[in-house]
């Protein structure tokens, strides 16, 4: 295990320090892109937590009877 590890680190640092400059041009909108993707994940992660911690949080919380309404009365 200890070999294919150090095999696999050789490899990396092998491939990142021989890699080219790319030399590659990011305009605005491509910036812009980048930061609504990013944006969109973010907002997603946190509405998915909320939704999850509303599920715990309602398995622990005690149900208390509903308070009768007008149309369920009986006169």
């Amino acid at each position: 295990m200890k070999r294919l590890s150090d095999f696999l680190f050789a490899l990396v640092v092998t491939a990142v320090l021989t890699a080219a400059p790319a030399h590659a041009y990011l305009d605005s909108g491509t910036i812009s892109l980048v930061l609504q993707m990013v944006t969109g994940i973010v907002a997603s992660v946190l509405l998915f937590g909320k939704v999850q911690l509303a599920r715990i949080t309602g398995l622990f919380r005690r149900s208390t009877p509903s308070a009768p309404t007008a149309d369920s009365r009986e006169d």
